[in-house]
């Protein structure tokens, strides 16, 4: 090994201890660190308003998920390439163990660089702390509007974290409540399962397998979208049309095993 892949190789392992949480004690602070924004954001919002309650949830499952972790059997120091990561989204806070690959090339200059090779990051889940729910009704309530207007927001696809319980719909405490107007607006949607569904609707049985299921608009073609896995690129991508992404959202919300993880926020510097 030349000594100039080799000093190239330790100021990459350098950056990347400094961008992720490489030690259990920074991903504690990082925690604390996330639990305080979330009780200065309760603090700012009205009292009464659902972000104020949102906020204050979202505090409440930082200090448990932090108690948890503190209390886990975790590595205080990983592995080269090895990081914890967590995630905030309207099912809970989930703490992942990560691995990165790298591949080594030479920049137009002749200098050794090294990258990050996106399809070969490994994730493991390790632990979760889940919120909880609210009924349609307390919902509502929360939200300041009718009863009728959640189940209008469920069946148009516009209140995508709904979960369906027999024959109830729950809603995750942690919520994300958005503006009106972006009701109105199509972006990058995403739904996770972990076992084979059954059951899919006519025309999407290949959708069956397990996995990440992203929903994108097309631009500039109206009407158009396109369904495609995440980091699988040998699936092959589904165009669809709007009324076929409403047959499969309709499906994909109703069934309660599949989560949606679009609002799914990860935290790991």
């Amino acid at each position: 090994m030349s000594d100039q892949f080799r000093e190239a190789e330790e100021e990459f392992k350098r950056r990347f201890e400094e961008t992720y949480f490489t030690t259990k004690s920074r991903l504690l602070a990082a925690i604390e660190r996330e639990k305080d924004a979330a009780d200065k954001s309760a603090d700012n919002e009205e009292d009464g308003s659902y972000a104020k309650r949102y906020y204050k949830t979202l505090a409440s499952c930082l200090k448990t998920f932090h108690w948890k972790v503190s209390n886990s059997y975790l590595f205080e120091k990983l592995d080269d390439w090895w990081s914890y990561v967590f995630y905030i989204g309207s099912s809970g806070i989930a703490l992942h163990l990560e691995h990165v690959g790298f591949e080594a090339s030479l920049d137009p200059d002749g200098e050794i660089v090294f990258d990050e090779v996106y399809n070969e990051r490994a994730s493991y889940k390790i632990l979760k702390v889940n919120c909880g729910y609210l009924s349609v009704e307390e919902f509502a309530d929360a939200c300041g509007v009718e009863k009728g207007t959640i189940n209008v927001w469920i069946r148009r696809g516009k209140l995508r974290t709904a979960l369906k319980a027999d024959s109830r719909w729950l809603i995750p405490e942690l919520t994300q409540l958005r503006p009106r107007s972006e009701y109105t607006k199509y972006g990058k949607v995403k739904y996770a399962w972990d076992i084979r569904l059954h059951n899919l609707p006519e025309g999407f049985e290949d959708l069956a397998a397990p996995g990440e299921l992203t929903i994108l608009k097309v631009p500039r073609l109206r009407d158009r979208y396109v369904a495609y896995w995440e980091e699988a690129p040998a699936r092959e991508e589904k165009t669809l049309t709007k009324l076929e992404v409403a047959v499969l959202e309709t499906y994909l919300i109703a069934n309660p095993l599949v989560t949606y993880t679009g609002d799914r926020i990860p935290v790991y510097s």
